[in-house]
């Protein structure tokens, strides 16, 4: 992650901008310490791939009887989460 300062921020916001909008990632400091982050923001899908929802919210599952459910919904006896 390349570091610049809170002055070259404010002095180069539009071109810093653009390079993150790029993918480039920044980390701000103040005083030489590190106070935070500019990243890219992920872009609002609609819809992803099927593995990738899986891998998000396997973790975040609130009813642990879903994927059974989820399962028996979609006819489904793949050896998989869902």
């Amino acid at each position: 992650m390349t570091e610049i300062t809170s002055d070259q921020l404010r002095r180069e916001m539009p071109t810093l901008l653009k390079r993150a909008a790029a993918g480039e990632r920044f980390t701000v400091t103040l005083d030489g310490k590190p106070v935070a982050c500019l990243v890219p923001l992920e872009p609002d899908r609609r819809w992803m791939p099927r593995d990738s929802f899986v891998t998000r919210i396997l973790g975040h599952q609130a009813d642990p009887g879903l994927s059974e459910e989820l399962r028996a919904l979609s006819g489904s006896d793949a050896d998989d989460p869902w």
